[in-house]
């Protein structure tokens, strides 16, 4: 069964939830099967999908506490020398060289033939 229980990170990046016991109470040393999930927020985030997700382990043993298996990570900006994908979980990295030094700048828009006015 799954079940979403979001939450919310502090200023330092820690979240607290609660999860559910799932485990039989003679059973201690089984922990149930979940996960953290980076979704989002108000403003726009950039992530790979290998950091956008980690399993929940225990701290220790006989410990209540649990702990991320590996970082949560994410960018506000999108990197200049990576390409992302607009699909959920693509991962693409392509570096881009740097524009040769004595050449001008790009004017951009659509390729244009001979002497021709741009069509506007």
């Amino acid at each position: 069964m799954k079940k979403l229980l979001p939450a919310v990170t502090n200023n330092e990046g820690y979240f607290i939830v609660s999860i559910p016991a799932t485990t039989p109470k003679s059973s201690p040393t089984l922990t149930p099967q979940c996960f953290a999930r980076l979704l989002g927020g108000r403003e726009q985030l950039y992530a790979f999908e290998r950091s956008m997700a980690a399993s929940i382990v225990a701290v220790g043993r006989g410990s209540n506490g649990y702990d991320l298996a590996s970082p949560l990570a994410y960018l506000s900006k999108c990197p200049l020398n990576i390409e992302l994908d607009n699909k959920v979980g693509a991962e693409k990295a392509s570096p881009r060289p740097p524009p040769p030094k004595n050449s001008a700048p790009s004017t951009g828009g659509l390729p244009r033939s001979g002497n021709e006015a741009p069509p506007y």
